[in-house]
């Protein structure tokens, strides 16, 4: 996953990005990785969405984040997720959380 602030993050495990990410409650499997952001005007909720690893698949869940989620994928017009919408990423797919930033997935099964 790149980040489009330059840091490049290996799916190895599942994510929380937010701009003050935690983890109130972890249900079986491993404890997720945090990973913080800048949010200068406070677009970013603090745990705006969790890259999920279920099976083959990378799910991309928005947390309630308070100014929502836009998946960008090509061929398709981009599309803001519901609060607590998941959806299965695609190689290529972009996730844009606010104040610039945005996750790029790429080289995904």
């Amino acid at each position: 996953m790149h980040i489009s602030t330059g840091e490049v993050v290996e799916l190895d495990h599942s994510l929380i990005v937010g701009r003050q990410p935690s983890v109130s409650r972890v249900l079986g499997g491993a404890m997720p990785r945090l990973i913080q952001v800048t949010s200068g005007n406070g677009d970013i909720s603090r745990s705006h969405v969790e890259i999920r690893l279920d099976g083959w698949d990378v799910l991309l869940v928005d947390l309630d984040a308070t100014n929502g989620t836009v998946l960008v994928r090509e061929g398709q017009p981009s599309r803001r997720l519901n609060r607590g919408e998941e959806v299965v990423l695609r190689n290529g797919d972009i996730a844009e959380l606010g104040d610039d930033v945005s996750l790029l997935f790429e080289d995904l099964l």
